[in-house]
């Protein structure tokens, strides 16, 4: 009897676990997102085009940056790159919608 409502407690268990979502890895991102994946996952940019993009939008090279940082994200239920860096001079972060390309925020502070 035991053993019985044990494996019944265990199978509910699992049941339960297997209704919250497949947990999905977003390309490029190496991260990983619980639910279900956007419509035209393939087709998120990658971690470097979110690269390029923040970069081309401060106007600067990729050897004049440092401490380059770039995670995917959910913001407003959508998927959104953060990506962030630094010069001499400033600290910059850039929000950049993962489908469209769109630059969502931007911020610059002095060092």
């Amino acid at each position: 009897m035991k053993t019985t409502l044990a494996i019944l407690a265990l199978i509910l268990v699992l049941t339960s676990l297997s209704a919250c979502g497949d947990p999905q890895v977003i390309p490029g991102g190496g991260r990983t997102v619980t639910g279900s994946q956007p419509t035209g996952a393939s087709d998120l940019l990658s971690r470097q085009e979110a690269i390029s993009l923040a970069l081309e939008a401060a106007q600067l090279p990729r050897e004049s940056v440092y401490d380059l940082e770039a995670e995917l994200d959910r913001e407003r239920g959508s998927l959104v790159w953060e990506v962030d860096f630094e010069t001499r001079e400033y600290e910059y972060s850039y929000h950049i919608h993962a489908e469209t390309g769109e630059t969502i925020h931007t911020d610059r502070e002095r060092n």
